[in-house]
């Protein structure tokens, strides 16, 4: 059976270390570099155990980072998008993931989760893994976003509701999503060069509950039900572009991570949006 590079801490925690805690420099040097099975990973994170990425001189600290096996993310709005029953809906997560558990500040009222991907192939630079952390936060549009850091740690989580689905991430679909970040980010640079700063918008509370919406609507899509929602979600969004809310490439912005979760390819999902958008003009 494969193992995987992981490090994990040697100290078992029931809960967050508060700032100003005198042990934050032990657990900062209580990572241990191991190879795991992806049960064995799953088992010690039930136990309490934080992990993060293999580094050197025994300190997590970025500029010992060594290599990463692994992402992860963080959903803790609180809602119920953050639950572990609806991110098991997300069709990247069915094929993807490894494991996903409730946080140490998780509430039954306010659901917070993480969801663990352990790749196929380390990512051997740290720039390399800040890059893979920034396109899957990319793709999914809900997540933190402070969980990038070629260092940073997980908690582990005593108790908590987890699913195991043992799955892998290929880094080849890393680099897939890394493309299509990386080609998304120029084209808002392009936008932004020619965009004066009084017809920048921002969207207001309606709109950005209008998006949400649409967003999970697109990621919930089942087979043969993905591009009558994503044409459904266009037609709608296209009402901000009239109103001057957002522009039209932002639409394209915001629906294709999530038609592309729902298993859509880029190229099938660019075409969808675009015939929504013509059929609302």
């Amino acid at each position: 059976m494969s193992t995987y590079k992981i490090a994990v801490s040697s100290m078992q925690l029931d809960g967050k270390l508060p700032p100003g805690d005198e042990r934050w420099r032990d657990f900062n040097a209580s990572f241990r570099n191991m190879e795991l099975l992806k049960s064995d990973a799953a088992a010690m994170i039930a136990d309490g155990h934080a992990f993060t990425t293999w580094h050197r001189n025994q300190w997590r600290n970025s500029a010992n980072y060594e290599l990463g096996q692994h992402l992860a993310l963080d959903f803790d709005a609180g809602t119920e998008a953050s639950s572990i029953p609806a991110l098991m809906r997300d069709k990247f997560v069915q094929h993807y993931a490894t494991y996903l558990y409730s946080t140490p500040s998780h509430q039954p009222e306010a659901p917070k989760s993480r969801v663990l991907f352990v790749l196929d192939t380390p990512i051997m630079q740290a720039k390399n893994y800040v890059l893979a952390s920034r396109a899957l936060l990319w793709l999914f549009g809900t997540a933190d976003a402070k969980c990038k850091d070629a260092c940073r740690f997980f908690y582990g989580s005593i108790n908590c509701e987890a699913v195991f689905v043992n799955r892998v991430l290929p880094l080849a679909k890393v680099r897939e999503i890394i493309v299509q970040y990386v080609a998304t980010g120029q084209e808002e640079r392009r936008r932004h060069t020619v965009e004066t700063p009084a017809e920048a918008q921002t969207f207001d509370g309606d709109a950005d509950r209008l998006i949400r919406y649409w967003q999970r609507r697109m990621e919930a899509a089942r087979e043969g039900e993905r591009n009558d929602t994503l044409n459904k979600a266009a037609y709608s969004l296209g009402e901000l572009v009239r109103a001057g809310v957002i522009n039209k490439p932002e639409v394209y912005n915001i629906l294709e991570p999530a038609a592309m979760r729902a298993g859509l390819a880029k190229g099938e999902a660019a075409g969808t949006i675009a015939s929504g958008l013509r059929a609302w003009v």
